[in-house]
Parts: structure tokens; sequence; C-alpha cells
């Protein structure tokens, strides 16, 4: 006889059954937040596993080929009666893992509780070899796990709700004007009369039939026809997609596509296909896009033809018959002038590309006049101070790395390469000055060169930096050896005058192996493996392998991709609603960038935004961000005149260093309309924190626009509050993690309730992130919260579509 089920693992089984939607489709998102994990965590395994009677259903995964694993592995019991993640670093002397088909050798997991308190699953990674994750990795396990139950919560909730209230989504869809409605055979079985008006049709009372995929452009209709294949087969939301329409006057239109499955509405019983006319949205943002490629040239000093030649081509481009014409026997910006199409007046749009390349011509004859000044001061006397602090380039390196190589492949010898980067020096030259932190680095340098052997290369190649070039190695232990003695000997205490110093290193270790080595490449390996040794913690060597070698191929895909996807519009603004609590009312958004990659599908900002940041590529999506939120919010301000909505975008720490931020705002608002108070920048307190000093003039310079400013995801990071006060402030937002245990975990409460007094003491705003639940809510409303944002309200949705909406919520 089968034994009686306890009644606590009864409510397990049934709370997992009734948050797992019947259709697999809707876990498919999960897949996004799995790669994310082992990315963060870097580990090969990932997954997110429900319970499922006496085993793990895994309901995504990353290196892991099985569906189901056994319960009793991987301490899952002990989980499902946690309300913390639990890390083992040393698998194996673990009895639930010596025999663990998937050869575990570390293991990290968070369990997934749903809101009454059952643990219904884990989300976790593993690595195959014994290792020790970070407090900032388990912090980000545990905030993926959040995600994904909070992913898990609303679906439960879309799929339970009541009828009526699905009855009128669809009504309110179906109140758009520029509506198309596909049946299963792909065929047009309603559009309506707003298309008429769109497309230039003839018949503005009675609907002419007309044949709408003949409209279609010969070259779109593959993207159109795989568009509506994916529609036809995933629930939910698909696009948006541009492609081109026939206007009844001759011109070709580019429009914007939403496609939404409605199969299983008895109301509407196919798919519901939502068009928007962004032809000239499409062109100011290629002109945008051209200026903004011709400014990166400036300030990359790259030579006045090129530049010229670069505008040019965006005046042939987007004013089409003009032509940019340059004397070459005269100078500075008289030598332009434009050659204008015969026979017509310039149109707006050809004099606005006129325009800005006129001012680009302006710019980049200043900036050669300044660039000149530049090279004439550096030749006179910078090279010859680096020579005397012992500093080289890192083209020199690169030119005495060439015939080491070439020797190491005659022989067959192995080369390495070490980058060491002195950790935290900016708290030695805080505390010393700058004349004391130029004492210690002679010292560095001594006790690097007495710890490597005589015929290794020492470079010190910037202020802290060095690269040690190792030349006869037979292997990377030989390496792995001399990183740590030179550990060892930076762990000695300094002494520069009176004062003690202690200094240790971050090294990157890049050896060469066979195929395609050369100097620049070993330079770069050893730049990714010094960045995961700081990611790690610090004062510790990281040797870049095969496996991050795919990792870099990837990050170098990802970087052209991303950069493709900048010029070729693949990047989307997705806004969710922020609401006044006492009331309910709409008060802003807090725009959100997405990537509709052209492969992947729609990419979270967790799957490219670290990799921007960490190519600098920030500046360029970041950017983008901004003038499209400015452009939505000055929209959303226009079609609902006497409501002061405010519009959020969020800054990273490298935007916050940019040189010409305060201007790319300033140009923002001007650009779009958008009153200064109308927009709220949002910085994290890390990114405040890592250079207060320059934080506060950013700020400063920010305040004088007079935009808004908010602190998101407070309480994660450690400003204290003394620079809380020192900074011009005007709201705060609790991060999502406290919120999640109000009413449930008395300490979320207690620091809710601290927060929500700090920011009424200093006279701030003070807004709630993720609330998902009624209880969250009424227990903010309670203790005196204003506003809020997250999934109870409405999750991110398409900026356009919100815009196209009698409501955003």
């Amino acid at each position: 006889m089968a034994g009686v089920v306890p009644e606590a693992e009864r409510r397990r089984l049934t709370a997992a059954a009734d948050y797992r939607p019947p259709n697999p489709a809707h876990h498919a998102g999960f897949a996004g937040a799995v790669r994310a994990l082992a990315h963060f965590l870097d580990v090969p395994m990932a997954a997110v596993a429900l319970v499922d009677n006496c085993r793990l259903r895994l309901e995504a995964a990353v290196g892991i080929d099985r569906r189901y694993l056994p319960r009793s592995w991987a301490l899952m019991p002990t989980l499902l009666d946690s309300d913390r993640a639990i890390v083992i670093g040393h698998a194996v002397v673990q009895p639930a893992f010596s025999h663990h088909p998937l050869r575990v050798g570390a293991w990290a997991a968070a369990p997934l509780r749903t809101p009454s308190g059952e643990v219904i699953g884990a989300v976790f990674g593993a690595d195959h070899r014994p290792r020790q994750f970070t407090s900032s990795q388990v912090a980000i396990l545990e905030a993926v796990a959040g995600l994904v139950m909070a992913e898990l919560t609303a679906r439960r909730q879309y799929v339970q709700s009541e009828p009526a209230v699905r009855h009128f989504e669809w009504l309110m869809r179906d109140a758009s004007d520029t509506v198309v409605v596909l049946d299963a055979d792909g065929d047009v079985i309603w559009r309506s009369p707003g298309l008429d008006r769109l497309l230039g049709l003839l018949g503005q009372g009675d609907i002419r039939p007309v044949d709408v995929p003949s409209l279609l452009h010969e070259d779109d209709m593959p993207l159109v026809a795989g568009s509506v294949t994916v529609a036809m087969a995933r629930p939910g939301i698909t696009g948006p997609v541009e492609f081109r329409m026939a206007h009844g006057d001759g011109s070709w239109r580019t429009m914007e596509a939403v496609f939404t499955n409605c199969f299983d509405s008895p109301q509407v019983g196919g798919v519901v296909v939502y068009l928007r006319d962004v032809t000239e949205r499409r062109r100011y943002a290629d002109v945008l896009a051209a200026e903004a490629g011709v400014l990166t040239a400036i300030a990359r000093r790259a030579p006045l033809g090129e530049v010229l030649r670069g505008i040019g081509k965006m005046v042939e481009e987007h004013a089409p018959g003009c032509t940019l014409v340059i004397d070459a026997d005269r100078a500075g910006p008289e030598a332009l002038s434009v050659s204008r199409p015969q026979g017509r007046p310039t149109t707006p749009a050809e004099q606005q590309v006129l325009d800005v390349a006129s001012s680009l011509v302006a710019l980049a004859y200043e900036r050669q006049a300044a660039a000149h000044e530049w090279s004439a001061a550096l030749l006179a006397g910078a090279a010859d101070a680096d020579r005397q602090a012992g500093i080289v380039s890192r083209a020199e390196v690169v030119q005495q790395l060439g015939p080491v190589l070439g020797r190491a492949g005659a022989k067959g010898d192995k080369v390495a390469v070490l980058v060491i980067d002195l950790d935290r020096f900016k708290e030695v030259n805080e505390r010393l000055g700058h004349e004391g932190g130029d004492q210690v680095l002679p010292m560095v340098t001594t006790r690097i060169r007495d710890v490597v052997r005589p015929m290794d290369m020492v470079a010190r190649v910037g202020g802290d930096e060095y690269v040690v070039v190792c030349e006869g190695l037979i292997g990377e232990l030989e390496a792995i050896g001399l990183c740590e003695r030179i550990n060892v000997a930076l762990a000695e205490p300094l002494l520069v005058g009176r004062a003690e110093i202690r200094i240790t290193a971050s090294i990157g270790i890049a050896m060469t192996h066979g195929e395609d080595d050369h100097p620049e490449a070993l330079l770069r390996d050893a730049d990714a493996a010094l960045y995961t040794a700081k990611q790690r913690g610090r004062a510790r060597f990281e040797v870049f392998n095969e496996s991050r070698r795919r990792e870099a191929r990837a990050r170098r895909d990802l970087d052209s991709e991303l950069e493709r996807a900048l010029e070729s519009g693949e990047l989307r603004v997705w806004l969710q609603p922020e609401i006044e609590l006492a009331t309910g009312n709409l008060i802003g958004f807090e725009a959100l960038v997405r990537w509709q990659h052209p492969e992947r599908g729609l990419l979270a900002p967790g799957e490219f935004i670290p990799q921007a940041e960490r190519s600098g590529l920030i500046d360029r999506v970041g950017g983008w961000v901004l003038q499209e939120a400015c452009h939505y919010g000055r929209q959303w301000r226009d079609e609902h005149p006497g409501h002061p909505f405010v519009v959020a975008v969020n800054l990273s720490v490298r935007q916050l260093g940019e040189a010409g931020l305060i201007a790319r705002v300033a140009a923002a608002l001007e650009e779009s309309g958008l009153p200064a108070d109308a927009l709220c920048l949002e910085l994290t307190e890390s990114a405040l924190m890592d250079d207060a000093d320059l934080s506060l003039s950013v700020l400063r310079a920010l305040k004088r626009l007079g935009v808004r400013l908010a602190i998101d995801d407070f309480g994660t990071g450690y400003s204290s509050l003394a620079y809380l006060r020192r900074f011009p402030i005007d709201a705060v937002k609790i991060d999502r993690s406290f919120v999640s245990g109000l009413g449930s975990r008395a300490e979320d409460d207690a620091i809710v309730t601290a927060v929500l007094g700090l920011t009424s003491a200093l006279g701030l705003t003070c807004i709630a992130e993720g609330v998902e639940q009624p209880t969250q809510r009424d227990e903010l409303i309670r203790l005196g919260c204003g506003a809020a944002q997250g999934f109870l309200f409405s999750p991110p949705r398409p900026a356009h579509e919100i815009l196209l909406s009698a409501s955003p919520l």
C-alpha cells in the first residue's frame, strides 16, 4: 500500500500544479533568466525547476540535457524547507553529490516560494569544479529566483482571470482604429476603416475590397509571413515588426505591426494585427543615427577627410537630390557648399538634414584645430614624462611581443601574458596624495621584477597597471606559480614615510594556444581574465581558458550585433506605469529597453546591457533610450493635457562619467519638447558612490537643467544618510527585494518603514518597486508610501502599445 502523503507535501504539489500553466510555451521566457544566471554565476549549468511528485521538472536549463531530476539530488529536500539560498562550495564531500550524474563540484540554489509560503521549486547553478560563490552572486541568484516567482505568479493570475475581465481586454483592443484580423489560414477576415485612411486608399465611407497582402513590399513579404507564422503558434504578443506597404500616393510607407494571438477568445478567434505608420519616425531615427556616426568619428579624432565623407554620405542618403560639395582649395567650414535638386524647392525634411550637415562640418573643423594643439603638446612633453616614470605604451608592448611569439612558435614553447592591476589604488592616492602614490609605484615595480625570471619582460603601461611577458614556458602551471609569487611579494606592507601601505593585485593570464596567436589578441584575452578576477573579488588571478575564449568571442559577437541593432532600429522602449497609491492615478512611466533580436526574439536588458557597459556601447544605447523616452513622454503629455506625467530613464555608472552627458540630456529635452521637470533620471546607489565627488558635480549640473533625480534600487547599495542628504535627489525607489517580504518578513517591514521615515524627513518622494500582490499594496498604503509600480498594476509594455491604448493599465 502506498504511503500517505504528508499534508505539507500535498500542499506543495497542489501549489506547484497551480503555478504551472498548461501550455509549455508559457515557460519560454525562463530561458533568458537561466542564461543570465549562468553568466553572472560563471557556471556551465543553471536551471529553473518545479517539483513534480518525486522528481524535479526542469522548465528551463543551460548545460543540462535532462527534463527531470530526482528530488533527492542536490540537497533539494533541505532547500524545500529553506527561506534563503543554499551554497555548497565543495560539493564532492557532500553525500548528496558523491555520485551525482551531473558531476557537480559546486552548487548554489534559491527556493521558489509562493506568496502563501509553499516552496514549489528552485533556481540553481552548478559548476563541475569546487569553487566559492561571492555574496553578490548569491544576491543575484536570489534576485533571479524572485523574478521567476514573480513571472509564475503573474502568469497564474492571467490564466485564472475572470472571463469578464478577459472580454473587456479584447473589447479595448478592438477599439483601435488601425486593425487587421487574420484567421488560422492567414487570410484577412476583418479590417478597420482606419487602415484605408492610414494607407490613403479610396472609399472613406464603406471599406472597399482590397487585397491587403498585395500592398506589401516584395522584399518584406518573408518577414511578415514569418511573423504571422510565429504569432499563429505562440500565445500572447509578437513584434513589433517593421515593413513597407504601398500608399495611395504611390510612395512606400514604413509600418510597425504588433501581432496578438487571440484564438482563445470567442469574441475574436484570430490574430489581431495593430498597424502604425512610423515612416517619419524611421526617417528621423535614420538621420539621428547618421549624425551619431559622424559625431563618433569626430570624437575618436578620425581624419578630417573621413569625417567629411561621412557627412556627404548622410546628405546623399537622407536629402535625395542634394550633394555635399567640398572645395579642396579653401579651408574651414566655408569650403562647404551644397548642390540642390534642380526644378523643385528643398523640402523641410531635406533642409533639416542640410542644417545638421552644416553644424557637423563646423564642429569637425573646430575639433581638428583643437586636436593639432593637443598633439603638439603631447609630443613636446608627455612622452618624456612617461619615460621618466618608467611607463611604456601598450603599442610598444605589442611591438616587443611580436618577435617573442615568433621564437616561441618555432620552438613549440608557450608564452604567457600577465596583465596586473593594483586593487583600489585610488584609495592609496586619497590617503597619501598623488606624490605618495608616485612613491609606491616604483616599490611595486621592484617587487614584481624581483620575483619574475630574469628573461621575463616587465612593463608598466599605465598609472597602476603592469604587463609581464613570460617566454619559454612549458605550460599554464608555471604562469600560475609566477602569479602566486607576485601576490605573496605584494602582500608585504610597504613603508611610505611613516605610513604602512598594503597592496593587493588582480591578475589576468593569457597563454598562447597555437591558433591565431598574435600580440593584440593575447593582451585582449589577458584583459578579459583580469576583468573576471576583479569581478570575483580582487586580490586573485584568473586564467583565460578555452571556455572564456568562447565567451569572449560571444561577447565580441554580441557587441557587433548590438552595434547593428542600434543602426537598424532593433531596440525598443517599453514603459511601466508608476501609480499614486492613495488614488490609483497614473503619475508617470519608467522607460525600459528591450532588444527585438532577429534570431533570438525579444531580449531583456540583462541579456545585453552588462556587455554594453563593459564594451562602452552603453553610451549609445542609453542615449538612444533617453531620446526615445523623451519623445514618448512628450507624445503622452500632448494626448493627455492637464496631466503632468513624468517619464523616468535609468543612467548607468558609465553614462554618469560620460563627458557629454549634460549636453545629451539637454539636447534630448530640446528635440522632444518635453519639459525638463517631466524627466526623471534614475541612478543606483553603487553608481553614485563609485566616485561621489564626480557624481555630485554631475547631479548638480543636471539639476540646473531642471530634471528630476532619483536613487533606484534603494537599500541594495552602500550609501549613507550623509550622502543622501548631500546629493540633490528628488525621489527614492525602494528595491523590490524589500517590497516582496512586506507582511511576511518582519525585517522587510522594518526596512521599508525606516526608508519611508527617512525620505519623509528629507522631503523626498518614495516609490516602491515590484508590487505584485494586493497585500503589498495595502501594507505600503498603511505605512504611508506615496507611489508604486509593479505587475499588480501593469507589467512593462511596448511604448507604442501604451500610447495607442485608452489607458496604460
